[in-house]
C-alpha cells in the first residue's frame, strides 16, 4: 500500500514486534512525526518495516526500546529507507542496535541525521549498524559514528559524531526507574543548544523534505554565531536533525540570557565563551 503520516505522535505503545509503527509491502512517507518511549518485546521499538520503500522526515525517535534488536528503528526485509532530518536518540536494544538497525537485502540511507547516545548490549556502534554488508549503509551530513561498521561502506561528506549533552537543550533521561516506556520519562529538549556542531552544518542540497521543521520553524536558517560547515547551493544552510535554529536570538528580558531561550543558565556562559572575541 501507499502512504503519509504526518504530524502525529506515538507515545508509549507495546507490542511484541514493533512497537510504535509498523509497514510491510508499503511505500510510505513518515513526516514531522514523534516516536517515543515505545516498547517491543522483539524488534523495532519505534517502528520496524518490511519489503518497503520508507521516507523518514524531520522526525524524533527517543527513548523507544527493544527485547530483542533495534531499540529504535528495524530496516529489516528487502527494504529502501531514507531518514532526512530525524534525531533518533536514547533508544535502547536489549541485544543489538540501539538506535537504527539495517539487516540482509535492505539498504538506507541517512541524510542531515542525528543518530547518538543509542544503547545495546554490545556497545559497537549502536547508532547505526546490523549487517555486514556493506552497500546497506550510506549517508552524508549526519552526526553518526560509522568506524566500526563494514569498511566497505560508501558515505558522503560531513559526517561526524557528537554526544547528546554537545547537541541538545535538554538530555533524555528514563527516569529512576531507568527503564524507557514509563510514567517518569523524561524524552528531553531535542533543540539544539546554541553551540550544538550541527547548526549549519547538514545539506540543503539533498533536502527534499518540507519547508518547515518538527516545530514548524522555517527551514535553512543562518545562525551568524555558527560557522558555515554544511553545503548548500547558496546560503543558507540547513541544519541537523529534526530542529532548525531560527535565524538570530530574541531577547527575553531575563539578565544573562545570551541564548534567548527565557532562562539563564550554564549553556548561556559556555555560549559566551566560545564566541569570546567574536566581530561583527
Amino acid at each position: 500500500g501507499q502512504g503519509n503520516i504526518r504530524l502525529s505522535t506515538f507515545t508509549r505503545n507495546t507490542s511484541s514486534d514493533a512497537g510504535g509503527m509498523y509497514f510491510n509491502l508499503s511505500t510510505v512517507l513518515v513526516d514531522r512525526c514523534v516516536v517515543q518511549g515505545n516498547v517491543a518485546g522483539g524488534r523495532g521499538g519505534g517502528m520496524l518495516f518490511d519489503n518497503s520503500e520508507v521516507t523518514v522526515t524531520n522526525s524524533v525517535f527517543v527513548g523507544n526500546s527493544a527485547g530483542d534488536d533495534a531499540g529504535g528503528i528495524a530496516i529489516r526485509t528487502g527494504n529502501n529507507a531514507v531518514l532526512e532530518n530525524c534525531t533518533i536518540v536514547g533508544n535502547v536494544a536489549a541485544d543489538a542496535i540501539g538506535g537504527v538497525l539495517v539487516s540482509n537485502s535492505s539498504t538506507s540511507s541517512l541524510i542531515n541525521t542525528i543518530s547518538t547516545g543509542n544503547a545495546d548490549a554490545f556497545g559497537n556502534v549502536p547508532d547505526y549498524g546490523g549487517t555486514s554488508t556493506a552497500s546497506a549503509y550510506g549517508g552524508a551530513f549526519s552526526i553518526v559514528a560509522t568506524d566500526s561498521l563494514t569498511p566497505d561502506a560508501v558515505f558522503g561528506d560531513g559526517i561526524f559524531t557528537a554526544t547528546p549533552s554537545e547537541l541538545f537543550t535538554r538530555v533524555p533521561d528514563p527516569g529512576v526507574d531507568g527503564e524507557w516506556g514509563t510514567l517518569d520519562d523524561d524524552y528531553g529538549d531535542l533543540t539544539l543548544l546554541p553551540t550544538a556542531p550541527a547548526i549549519d552544518a547538514g545539506s540543503s542540497v539533498r533536502y527534499a523534505g518540507p519547508l518547515a521543521d518538527l516545530a514548524g520553524t522555517d527551514r535553512a536558517q543562518d545562525d551568524p554565531m555558527s560557522p558555515d560547515v554544511g553545503e548548500s547551493f547558496a546560503a543558507p544552510i540547513i541544519d541537523i536533525g529534526a530542529f532548525e535554529v531560527a535565524s538570530g536570538f530574541i531577547p527575553s528580558g531575563c539578565p544573562g540570557d545570551a541564548d534567548g531561550n527565557g532562562r539563564t543558565e550554564t549553556a548561556d556562559l559556555t555560549f559566551v565563551v566560545s564566541n569570546l572575541g567574536c566581530q561583527d
